[in-house]
């Protein structure tokens, strides 16, 4: 074994860098890590099968298909990301934490210059596929990184089946998943490089954020720090509000917005809030001070391009005020904030069309009630709600305010 005076004297003999990695002296381009990349194709970990263990060269890779390994989907693209990708050890496999588990995960790692960090990724809807451009990213910016498709593969219809009758699987998506991924991701990056990593993060968003809150509370050794953006952290309450706000449109068509109208709205709020903060820059600085009450649009006669009806102005108190229970009138989920509106109209359906549109996305369909043809208008707020909070709010909710662990 080397040691730094020796290796200070070959530097001065040979004009040449000597790195220390993993405790192994190498000259810089070759360096020698602890395993090679295809010898991890026989790493032991628990419960895992390890399928791939392969080097890609540097802006060769390309996302599979469909299944297999990782998970599948993205086939084709030339991401601008994967161009820039430096070459890397690529170990992909599957766990199986419980009899009906099948975690799929991909580790990988930089042949070159890797700054001894792992970065795992986090996923976006509901998953079905590692994250493959944001482990590019972390990839090209030094780290080992991570990512899993959360036990079920790609759901191209976006309808959830896979939660139908699979408790295990539902289990694996709510936190299990992650947690399994970033054991065996830390322990094939020790294997590979000789060492663990210095520091281990989390960077994560919508989904991603939702799983960084679950890592941070029920895992909390898991990671050195959690990046967390717009984090669904309320899962079960947040799935009302879609229901909530369609039932009101279908219970009275007259509050129904269309999407032009939005546009008016969003003008008007921005005006009121814009320059709350001191400068107009069209970015409302802290939504929860504007104020904003839309009955300043109300049409002065009948009905108007440029103004809102009287239906339309409770409408959009609703999407302010969020979904209740009616029993007692307490708060399910918050609404949306002002300035939501640029975007709201395109995810509005027309009264007409409410009925047969299956509103609300899968979650009460899959993994509440698990019957496909569940009627999204037989909701009710009481004694729905509490037996989603029943059968799920421990698996998928994370907002646990005591993060002291």
């Amino acid at each position: 074994m080397a040691t730094g005076r020796f290796a200070n004297l070959f530097s001065r003999m040979f004009g040449t860098a000597v790195l220390a990695v993993a405790g192994v002296w190498s000259i810089v381009g070759t360096p020698m890590w602890a395993a090679s990349c295809d010898s991890l194709k026989d790493l032991k970990l628990a419960n895992t099968t390890i399928s791939i263990a392969e080097e890609v060269p540097a802006g060769a890779f390309k996302p599979p298909a469909t299944g297999g390994p990782g998970g599948g989907g993205g086939a084709g693209r030339q991401d601008a990301t994967f161009a820039k990708m430096p070459a890397f050890c690529r170990v992909a496999g599957d766990i199986h934490p419980a009899a009906d588990s099948d975690i799929k995960f991909e580790v990988w790692m930089p042949l070159n210059n890797w700054n001894g960090k792992f970065e795992a990724v986090g996923n976006g809807g509901l998953a079905g596929t590692p994250s493959y451009p944001a482990m590019g990213q972390a990839v090209a910016d030094g780290f080992a990184t991570g990512s899993t498709d959360t036990g079920h593969g790609p759901d191209p219809d976006g309808n959830a089946m896979w939660a139908v009758g699979h408790p295990e699987k539902v289990i694996d998506f709510g936190y299990r998943a992650v947690h399994e991924m970033t054991v065996k991701s830390k322990a094939a990056v020790k294997a590979f490089y000789g060492s663990d990593p210095k520091y281990s993060y989390w960077n994560g968003c919508s989904e991603g954020g939702r799983q960084g809150m679950g890592e941070a509370e029920r895992y909390p050794t898991d990671f050195n720090g959690i990046v967390d953006g717009d984090p669904v952290f309320q899962f079960v309450h947040g799935q009302s509000r879609g229901i909530w706000n369609s039932m009101v449109v279908y219970k009275d068509p007259s509050e129904y917005v269309p999407a032009a109208k939005y546009a008016i709205v969003y003008k008007a709020v921005m005006d009121k809030c814009d320059a709350a903060d001191g400068v107009k820059d069209g970015v409302i600085n802290n939504p929860l001070e504007c104020h904003f009450d839309p009955s300043v649009l109300l049409c002065k006669e009948g009905d108007a391009p440029d103004c809102l009806t009287s239906g339309q102005v409770r409408y959009i108190k609703t999407e302010y005020e969020g979904s209740f229970k009616p029993s007692t009138n307490t708060l399910i989920v918050h609404g949306h904030e002002p300035g939501f509106e640029l975007f709201a109209g395109r995810y509005n359906v027309a009264p007409e069309k409410l009925k047969e549109t299956k509103v609300g996305g899968p979650f009460f369909r899959s993994f509440v009630f698990e019957n496909p043809d569940w009627d999204w208008t037989t909701m009710d707020f009481d004694k729905d709600m509490a037996f989603a909070e029943k059968k799920l709010g421990a698996i998928v909710d994370n907002y646990d305010p005591d993060l002291s662990k």
